[in-house]
């Protein structure tokens, strides 16, 4: 006997064989369901939970014993007529959530020292003002060499950096050089405890694990993900320290 349509609605094979086998019992113990088809007693519980969480089979228990019954065929029906409502209730909410979030983002993930020059490189090319908050010494311990022409070129280009970062002794020197470097920064205290670094710029939000074994850069391109970390990123500016 085939059971096509029971498939179509996401059902396994087992699935179909336990609820046909309960059906045709009545109202069985698990040792009963077992016999009637070569599976193991564990296999026969898991299916048997399944069939429940989709409310196609339910069980009584008599003198601490479970025996299932398989659901009227009849309620099938009523099932997936319950599902297809609720499907229609909720809709217009999905419809809505896909016109808020657009088009889908656009995720790279770079690796290693020259992965995170490359999103580096990638501000510079986008030549528009950054927005970053993240652990400073940790970037300039793991980019040491490169750090220094990095900001350079980023003043040839015009490009003005507002940085929340960690308040420590270099980061307060640092923020001598402001005027010089085209930064403005301030300070939160508790930044030092992260190894992450954040950049907000143009469409995009850069990510990196700042890991000197093998640190992690993952840049996205998406305008709902860049206002949105925007506001964040202006929550914490309005909170930070503007001097050490």
């Amino acid at each position: 006997m085939e059971y096509e349509e029971l498939r179509r609605l996401g059902w396994s094979e087992n699935e179909i064989r336990v609820y046909i086998g309960v059906l045709e019992l009545g109202s069985a113990k698990v040792d009963a369901i077992s016999k009637r088809m070569p599976l193991p007693r564990t296999t026969i519980y898991g299916i048997l939970k399944s069939l429940l969480e989709k409310g196609t089979v339910s069980y009584v228990i008599k003198s601490g014993v479970k025996y299932f019954t398989a659901i009227d065929p009849r309620r099938l029906v009523s099932i997936q007529e319950e599902k297809i409502g609720a499907l229609k209730r909720i809709l217009p909410q999905l419809e809505i959530i896909k016109q808020t979030v657009g088009e889908k983002p656009t995720i790279e993930l770079y690796e290693g020292k020259s992965g995170v020059k490359t999103i580096f490189e990638d501000m510079l090319k986008a030549k528009q003002a950054i927005c970053g908050y993240g652990n400073t010494q940790l970037m300039s311990d793991l980019l040491e060499h490169y750090v220094p022409n990095y900001v350079n070129r980023r003043i040839d280009e015009k490009i003005f950096f507002r940085l929340i970062t960690e308040l420590s002794d270099k980061s307060k020197l640092m923020r001598k050089e402001d005027k010089k470097a085209l930064r403005e920064t301030k300070f939160i205290e508790k930044l030092k405890e992260t190894t992450n670094a954040t950049y907000i710029y143009g469409n995009k939000v850069a990510i990196i694990t700042l890991l000197k074994k093998e640190p992690i850069g993952i840049l996205i391109e998406n305008e709902e993900v860049q206002k949105s970390q925007k506001v964040i990123f202006e929550i914490l500016w309005d909170a930070a320290l503007k001097k050490g």
